[in-house]
């Protein structure tokens, strides 16, 4: 087995997106909607907490529930319910004030309405880092073409990201595109990225 593919502590920060208004799933919290007998998040939660340095979950509502996860909450206050781009942007601003130890540069998206994601998701990204110093976004792309929602970015693209959402952007692939960043394709044993976001495609 190479060494992306074992899962460790990387000097990466998972952020969990739960910041939506959950309009395809009638409205409910999706990180709060039950998938295979347990939140959403939980699943996200399990996946990443060995990964990582750390965890943030960007979110809007039931404040007081995803903060007893013990993990960093954000809001969206600059730019409310602008999309995932906003999360990213608080969830930037808060790397940027924490003295956190040790400081992380990185930050992995991570759609909390995606309960499988691939258990060394964030090694296999992370490894890339190395080969591509100059990179601040590498995207995977699975058969279906690049998932910007599962990307890992770097805290350096923060006024980049505010200057974006200033002007009324708000798609996630057209403000990585701004930025040097590198595209991977995911193992086939993978299978493509599946987000649950309607209720009907709950199992």
């Amino acid at each position: 087995m190479n060494d992306h593919n074992i899962a460790s502590h990387l000097p990466v920060t998972a952020l969990i997106l739960a910041g939506g208004r959950g309009t395809r799933m009638g409205g409910q919290d999706k990180g709060l909607v039950k998938y295979q007998g347990r939140p959403m998040i939980e699943h996200l939660l399990d996946a990443v907490t060995p990964q990582c340095e750390r965890v943030i979950i960007s979110c809007n509502r039931n404040l007081t529930r995803y903060r007893a996860y013990q993990h960093h909450v954000v809001t969206d206050t600059l730019f409310p319910f602008a999309g995932p781009l906003s999360g990213l942007l608080e969830a930037m601003r808060l790397c940027e004030k924490s003295t956190w130890t040790p400081a992380t540069q990185w930050l992995a998206l991570l759609p909390v309405d995606a309960p499988r994601l691939p258990p060394n998701h964030i090694a296999w990204l992370y490894h890339f880092i190395k080969q591509h110093p100059k990179v601040q976004a590498i995207l995977p792309e699975d058969k279906h073409g690049i998932q910007p929602l599962f990307a890992l970015i770097s805290t350096q693209s923060l006024t980049s990201l505010h200057t974006y959402l200033s002007r009324g952007e708000r798609s996630v692939k057209g403000w990585v595109n701004t930025l040097p960043h590198l595209q991977t394709r995911t193992p086939d044993e993978w299978g493509p990225f599946v987000n649950i976001n309607t209720v009907k495609n709950l199992p």
